[in-house]
């Protein structure tokens, strides 16, 4: 099967599965994807892929033969999941005499910790909540925003982002913020990266294009909310979109890859003004 389809179909199975939240599995705060022997991160659509309706408390992953190296082995009738990467297909130009490099997506098939013997995955050593909520606190205000009190939205025009009170996000008696407000935060935050002074992402306003950046600002929320341990809460506008979604994702087998690279490149964007904040 291509890739892309295989992909796309899981992806969309998902979606159809009756529940509008289907990103809600993806959020428990057990950090991000990473490899258990390099020890780097995954990025785009594999930290989906990894997230997406896996039940696993590591966030630790790699292949069977890299688990060996560890001297540690899969469990005998544990199911691998599949991620993808890009490997250079060299090829001569007979134009040209140049060699041509060719990106093809290829598979690999990856184990999380809890589905091997033989290694003791490191837990997340998440702080308590209200740490980690001042955390996002600080990396939002690094990027200088500008900020209005209204119905939760971007708006391209002025540049700004509209939020309520934070008062008005139910579930703390005394007022204070919840992982609600931050969550939907992180969505209009997404949006914001789309600017034409920063990633240039909001030309189509057609209908298609509109749904297609809500997925962008929905994944970078999701991402976002892994990265700082914060439960992603379900938007109401989720059902509203959610049709959208699938039949751009019936029509394009590269909808979910473009949504996501494009997620992952607005999260870029916010960490690059945190180094240059910090330098």
């Amino acid at each position: 099967m291509d890739i892309y389809t295989d992909v796309t179909d899981r992806i969309l199975a998902a979606m159809e599965s009756g529940d509008t939240d289907w990103l809600k599995p993806f959020t428990a705060s057990t950090g991000m994807p990473i490899n258990g022997v390099t020890k780097n991160e995954y990025h785009g659509i594999n930290v989906l892929l990894l997230g997406l309706l896996n039940p696993f408390q590591s966030n630790e992953w790699a292949s069977f033969k890299q688990w060996k190296t560890k001297g540690a082995n899969v469990r005998k009738g544990e199911k691998g999941t599949r991620i993808v990467f890009f490997k250079q297909f060299e090829r001569e130009n007979k134009d040209t005499g140049k060699i041509d490099r060719i990106p093809l997506l290829r598979y690999s098939t990856v184990f999380n910790a809890d589905q091997v013997d033989g290694y003791e995955s490191n837990p997340v050593d998440l702080p308590d909540l209200t740490e980690r909520l001042a955390h996002c606190d600080t990396y939002i205000d690094s990027l200088n925003i500008e900020f209005r009190t209204g119905s939760p939205c971007y708006i391209p025009s002025k540049d700004t982002i509209c939020m309520p009170e934070r008062s008005a996000f139910t579930g703390n008696a005394d007022g204070t913020p919840t992982e609600h407000y931050y969550s939907t935060l992180l969505h209009e935050v997404t949006h914001w990266t789309g600017h034409t002074s920063r990633l240039d992402r909001l030309a189509d306003r057609s209908r298609e294009g509109y749904a297609f950046e809500e997925l962008i600002a929905e994944l970078g929320a999701a991402y976002q909310c892994r990265i700082f341990g914060i439960d992603l809460e379900p938007r109401a506008d989720h059902a509203k979109y959610l049709g959208g979604w699938l039949k751009a994702l019936k029509d394009d087998k590269r909808f979910i890859f473009k949504a996501a690279a494009a997620a992952q490149k607005a999260i870029g964007f916010c960490d690059s003004l945190q180094l240059s904040e910090a330098a």
